[in-house]
C-alpha cells in the first residue's frame, strides 16, 4: 500500500492511500486549494510502512527461533528484496 502526498511551498498534504482503478492506481480526494497555499505541486508516493529511523528489518527464516518476540507488538512485516521479515523498533534491550 502506498499513500499519495502533495506539496506545495512549505506545506504538504496527505492525499490518502491510492487503491486500484480502471487498470491503473488512484484515489478520489478533495482538498480546498487555499488549503494548499502557493507555488508548484509535487507529488510523491511513500510506502504506507516505510522505514523509519530507529527501526530495523530482523529477517525471518523457516524453522529457525525469532529472537525479537518482545518487540512484535509494534512491528510490521516487510519485505527487503527476496527476503521476508518484520521491521521493528530498536531499543536499548539489545535489538539494536
Amino acid at each position: 500500500m502506498y499513500r499519495l502526498f502533495v506539496r506545495c511551498g512549505s506545506r504538504e498534504e496527505n492525499l490518502g492511500i491510492v487503491v486500484p482503478m480502471d487498470g491503473g492506481f488512484g484515489l478520489d480526494t478533495r482538498v480546498p486549494v487555499k488549503r494548499l497555499g502557493e507555488g508548484e505541486m509535487e507529488f510523491k508516493l511513500v510506502p504506507k510502512h516505510h522505514e523509519h529511523p530507529g527501526e530495523r528489518f530482523a529477517p525471518i527464516y523457516p524453522e529457525e527461533p525469532f529472537s525479537y518476540l518482545s518487540g512484535l507488538k509494534d512491528a510490521y512485516l516487510a519485505r527487503q528484496g527476496d527476503q521476508l521479515g518484520i521491521m521493528i523498533k530498536s531499543q536499548k534491550d539489545g535489538l539494536d
